[in-house]
């Protein structure tokens, strides 16, 4: 686990690194597009070559477990989210875990199920990338 001295520190060196990820996945929808338009593998290589694997494996688990209810999402991958580690809470004194509602991405469960699909097969090829891009 980071551990990080001050809040300063926290926010520069994690959070917004975090969140500049988030808005590269978010930004004019371009998730949907690559996903739409048969380019998502591409384009998941790119974002993970820019942000690096585990900024974006971190963004996309926290969105899979924040929807702990939701049947849409693939038991794998389900079990992938819950296996990786959670967002570093910030280094001030509080009682209650902070939920970072900011860093959620707001994607079809189809489009997260394969870019969680193809985080996972990075990691060691767990799963194979489903080829035929399955639509809900």
């Amino acid at each position: 686990m980071i551990d990080f001295d001050n809040l300063d520190d926290w926010r520069e060196n994690y959070f917004n690194k975090l969140r500049y990820c988030r808005e590269d996945m978010v930004t004019d929808i371009s998730m949907s597009k690559s996903y739409d338009g048969g380019t998502f593998k591409a384009y998941m290589k790119e974002l993970i070559g820019t942000h690096g694997k585990d900024c974006v494996s971190l963004l996309l688990s926290y969105t899979i477990r924040s929807a702990e209810g939701d049947g849409r999402y693939d038991p794998d991958v389900k079990a992938w989210a819950k296996s990786y580690p959670e967002i570093v809470q910030p280094p001030i004194s509080t009682y209650k875990k902070v939920t970072f509602n900011s860093l959620l991405l707001n994607e079809h469960s189809c489009i997260l199920n394969q870019a969680a699909r193809i985080a996972m097969s990075m990691d060691k090829s767990i799963l194979p990338v489903r080829k035929d891009m399955e639509r809900c």
